[in-house]
């Protein structure tokens, strides 16, 4: 006999007869005390012993030989209760198969992995098929993950069915009881299952590793072109991947910046008419409320190897001066070096903007300015004014090293937008009054910023004496000579070599310097794609331009090919752009001038629907990109780390002893570069801050500026920020 619960089954004392007796007793005891008097009575009248079992019950223990709880519940309450038990067991197990399927596939989604199961194979060997193969593998993955979470719904559905069946034949102790066998299968299962899936994924992940150091093995040639390791520190496979793609390689954002894209779009709709600018406003508001999960264009293995290399301050990682190579220095190195800069200054004797005489690039200045009898026409600046505004943007220039400024004290300044211009007066005039003076005048003589072109029909020995001319006219100002090697001689980007076939003819095409690494933009760098095409366009230019015949130019055109896999670009959009370069689509239609312009920064799946939408208003949109690996790894300057902060509340100091208070959500280096424009441009309608700069010509204080609070509700500190009014502009 079985006690459990308030439902009680008798079975006689048989000996060693089976347990099917036929004469089963049910009595429902109501109480503890009731139910043990009473189960006393009936052991007594039938026969059999009261055991107390582990499971606080009681258990009438007949004589007869112990059965299957299976066996039990088949005598109990007939087939049908084994069935659904089974078939509640089976539909478990099926779960566990599909909530581990279901993880797997997600996983395998998030790291780009394809299963084997699911990967499809074509005897066409070609770079499209390749990628409609990937598509298709792809779609069959998203395709997997829904039919898994129809499926476990499903499941989830028929469980409950079968259960309330169970429920409705069984008592609750037996109801409890199955589930509890059923939750222990299910565990079983997911175990087993989850440890085999696990399996089936690292094997996944060591297949890709694989393929990634077989891509850099094939690529290392790139790899060590590019990235140029003068530091101590062991690069590992992912640190070399990821700054093998360069310092203009933008990363995709975790977040879509909404507010700096309302904020943009705000800044537009101002230079709208109000139907206009609300339409614009409604429609724009309805692209950026539709969800969007932003995948990221880096491997968490590449995004670890970032964040270590960020992290690392014993290690300087810079872009090369020639060549776009990034540079990986010892940070004690690089300081000694650019100690060694400024203590001992010492200057490329050929290094023409650092070598210009700025007091003598002045004074031709000067003397052009005062011999030009057109200029009242072009401003209304005297000679004098003038001279002294540049004066003072050329010699006002320095330099931060950690925390000391240093100043320029000869030569222009390297970056400067001046320098090139005032370096070019001075060569003019240095070409203008010592070369074409001279007795034996070259037969060409073209110059481009420092490089010169030149023919000299004089001879070896009155050339050299020219050289010696020009290097002794200027103490600073020194030429090198580079003469023709097997009739060639490279200019700029440009091989110029001699057609021995056909004399005093040249033949020209493309040439790159030792430095060169022909890296490029990489094209999962998170540009728009115009940006990408704009690369293709310029190379294919560049070829078709200085190629002096086709088979330069094919040759060239395949040497774009080349360089241009190294940098992830697919064949097929290189083939496609150059179609479309070669036989460009004629658009009569006439451009309208933008009634607004506005920039916006890149998200992809937002940003060109944003774009879209501005062309339907003769907007025109720009993309900016700020996240560069530059941005992140290149610090050669002190950083105020304070001003990265966001939410909270400012002040700026100006040199007068006031303060400018404000509140931004957003960094505030980000707010304080856009006062500095507003100063500059005198946007005195958008700033405070700039009405009191151009009202009393005063300095500010930018380096200064600091966090009064930081900002946790945005009410309340609106109202402090209200409070502090009174020390505000």
């Amino acid at each position: 006999m079985y006690a459990e619960s308030s439902k009680w089954c008798f079975v006689p004392n048989c000996g060693n007869t089976s347990i099917n007796a036929p004469n089963k007793v049910f009595v429902t005891l109501p109480s503890s005390y009731e139910r043990m008097s009473k189960l006393t009575k009936l052991s007594q009248e039938k026969n059999a012993k009261v055991v107390y079992s582990q499971t606080m019950s009681f258990q009438l223990n007949p004589t007869a030989p112990q059965i299957s709880y299976r066996q039990y519940l088949r005598e109990r309450y007939g087939p049908e209760t084994i069935q659904n038990f089974k078939k509640l067991e089976v539909l478990s197990t099926k779960y566990a198969q599909s909530a581990n399927s279901l993880t797997f596939l997600h996983k395998c989604r998030e790291q780009n992995l394809i299963p084997r199961g699911l990967r499809l194979k074509t005897t066409i060997q070609s770079e499209k098929a390749n990628r409609i193969i990937r598509r298709a593998e792809e779609s069959l993955v998203r395709e997997q993950i829904q039919f898994h979470r129809r499926n476990k719904v499903m499941l989830n559905t028929n469980i409950n069915t079968v259960n309330n069946i169970i429920w409705n034949t069984v008592n609750e102790v037996d109801f409890n009881r199955i589930n509890n066998c059923v939750d222990n299968s299910y565990n079983r299962s997911y175990i087993t299952i989850k440890r085999s899936q696990t399996n089936k994924f690292k094997s996944l992940v060591r297949e890709k590793q694989e393929k990634e150091l077989n891509q850099i093995n094939n690529n290392q040639s790139f790899i060590n072109r590019t990235v140029i390791n003068l530091s101590s520190k062991m690069l590992n496979t992912s640190q070399k991947l990821i700054l093998s793609k360069g310092l203009n390689f933008a990363l995709t954002p975790k977040d879509v910046p909404t507010l700096d894209i309302i904020t943009s779009i705000e800044e537009t709709c101002q230079k709208l008419s109000e139907d206009v600018s609300n339409e614009f406003r409604i429609r724009s508001k309805m692209i950026l409320e539709k969800p969007l999960k932003i995948k990221s264009n880096i491997s968490k293995e590449e995004m670890l190897a970032l964040k270590e290399l960020k992290n690392d301050k014993d290690i300087k990682i810079l872009p090369a001066d020639k060549g776009n190579a990034t540079v990986i220095m010892n940070t004690g190195d690089y300081n000694s070096k650019i100690s060694n800069l400024i203590t001992e200054v010492s200057f490329d004797v050929v290094s023409l903007f650092t070598n210009v005489p700025v007091d003598k690039t002045l004074s031709i200045v000067r003397n052009k300015l005062e011999n030009d009898n057109n200029l009242k026409d072009r401003t209304k600046l005297n000679v004098s004014a003038f001279m002294e505004l540049l004066t003072l943007c050329i010699k006002t220039t320095y330099f931060q090293l950690e925390n000391d400024f240093y100043q320029q004290d000869f030569g222009m300044a390297m970056g400067s937008s001046l320098s090139p211009i005032m370096s070019n007066i001075f060569m003019e005039h240095f070409e203008e009054t010592y070369v074409k003076s001279y007795i034996n005048k070259p037969k060409i003589w073209w110059r481009y910023v420092d490089d010169v072109f030149s023919i000299w029909p004089h001879g070896q020995d009155n050339l050299t004496d020219f050289l010696n001319f020009l290097n002794n006219i200027e103490p600073t100002i020194k030429f090198t000579l580079e003469l023709e090697e097997n009739n060639k001689l490279p200019f700029l980007d440009v091989m110029i070599s001699k057609n021995t076939e056909i004399n005093s003819n040249f033949q020209t095409n493309v040439y790159r310097k030792k430095t060169n690494t022909n890296r490029y933009l990489n094209f999962n760098s998170n540009h728009h794609l115009s940006i990408k095409k704009g690369v293709i366009k310029s190379l294919y230019d560049r070829a078709k331009l200085v190629s002096s015949n086709v088979n330069f130019f094919n040759q060239e055109k395949d040497h774009i090919k080349n360089i241009l896999k190294e940098n992830a670009y697919p064949i097929n959009l290189v083939d496609r752009a150059f179609l479309q370069i070669e036989n460009p689509s004629h658009n009569n239609q006439q451009r309208q001038n933008p009634v607004a312009n506005m920039t916006i920064p890149y998200i992809p799946g937002i940003s060109e629907k944003l774009k879209k939408l501005g062309n339907n208003f003769n907007i025109r949109t720009a993309f900016k990109t700020n996240n560069t690996l530059r941005s992140i790894l290149t610090h050669t300057k002190p950083i105020n780390k304070e001003q990265n902060e966001k939410n909270c509340i400012y002040q700026i100091p100006c040199q007068c002893g006031k303060h400018y208070i404000g509140e931004t959500s957003r960094p505030l280096d980000v707010r304080i570069k856009e006062h500095k424009n507003y100063v500059r441009n005198y946007q005195v309608d958008r700033s405070n801050l700039a009405q009191h700069v151009w009202d009393n010509h005063h300095q500010i204080n930018w380096k200064e500026a600091s966090i009064i609070q930081k900002r946790t509700e945005f009410w309340k500190e609106k109202i402090k920020r209200k409070c502090m009014h009174p020390i505000e502009w």
